[in-house]
């Protein structure tokens, strides 16, 4: 006869190894190991915004011709709600293919 403890081993140990097989992975472990060392390591989170940094100049490069009519402060006189909704519109208009 089996008692319930043997039971209770047996499912808490395949669940365990179940677990086991789908958390520790390659990609898991990578994926781990790359954020303690961003997290933890100077030299790596140093090169990380290093490389954001040029990320972020590269699109300002890249989408300076696209913003080159956005308002840059409130105009003094107000706008009306339909040539705001016709100016975002045609804006956005291009962009209605991807989502």
């Amino acid at each position: 006869m089996i008692s319930i403890l043997t039971v209770l081993f047996i499912q808490y140990g395949l669940r365990f190894i179940s677990w086991f097989r789908e958390s520790f992975n390659l990609e898991n472990i990578k994926a781990t190991g790359f954020r303690l060392a961003s997290t933890y390591i100077p030299q790596v989170k140093a090169h990380i915004d290093k490389e954001l940094e040029n990320l972020r100049v590269d699109s300002v490069k890249k989408y300076v011709e696209r913003r080159k009519d956005a308002l840059r402060s409130l105009p003094a006189k107000g706008q009306k709600s339909q040539d705001i909704l016709a100016k975002i519109n045609k804006i956005a208009a291009p962009s209605w293919k991807y989502f």
